[in-house]
């Protein structure tokens, strides 16, 4: 008689990561610190640069963003930049991430000039792997073309909200909420243009 194949158990690692990514969603920033502090201990066993090591960094930054703390932020994204760019390359899909999250640390901090040339990078990075017509590009669009409007560069800012539009409507329709978000930002855009 065969047996099913045992499904194999989620690492401890996994675990962790995956519980402080829900406490970090469900903004129990106590219990999603404690969880990926956790996490980044079991997967520094595997060494101090791998890829699960970077995820939890990853995950780390964004909890230090979502709570001010902008300097933690800027070291763990840093770091998990530099270990994604060692071990897959300055030109791969998870570099790209890393930088649209940086990008918006920069812009939080108002580094807009960093948070420009990181949304450049990024877009750069997914549009030559993935072709133009790619939903995380074209979220990355619509952030540098929100701190384009910030800078009140409208003209720029109007045409990556067009490209990011077209690429949502291609590939979600016209009834979605990105889709409806990136319409609000061309209206809130026109507001500005005409309030100057």
């Amino acid at each position: 008689m065969d047996r099913a194949p045992k499904e194999e158990s989620p690492s401890l690692w996994q675990r962790y990561n995956t519980d402080g990514r829900r406490a970090l969603g469900n903004a129990d920033y106590q219990r999603a610190e404690l969880m990926f502090k956790l996490a980044l201990i079991e997967a520094r066993k595997a060494g101090p640069e791998n890829l699960s090591v970077a995820q939890t960094l990853n995950n780390l930054a964004e909890l230090d963003r979502s709570l001010g703390r902008y300097d933690q932020a800027l070291k763990h994204y840093k770091e998990a930049l530099a270990i994604k760019e060692k071990l897959k390359g300055k030109d791969s899909l998870d570099v790209s991430t890393t930088l649209n999250n940086l990008a918006i640390l920069h812009t939080n901090m108002a580094n807009l000039a960093e948070a420009e040339k990181l949304y450049k990078r990024s877009i750069a990075i997914r549009e030559r792997i993935l072709g133009e017509d790619d939903l995380v590009a074209a979220s990355s669009l619509n952030n540098l073309a929100a701190l384009y409007d910030q800078e009140g560069k409208f003209p720029e800012a109007e045409k990556l909200y067009k490209r990011a539009l077209k690429v949502r409507q291609s590939l979600q329709g016209q009834k979605n909420i990105d889709v409806a978000n990136i319409l609000n930002n061309l209206g809130s855009l026109s507001l500005h243009q005409h309030n100057l």
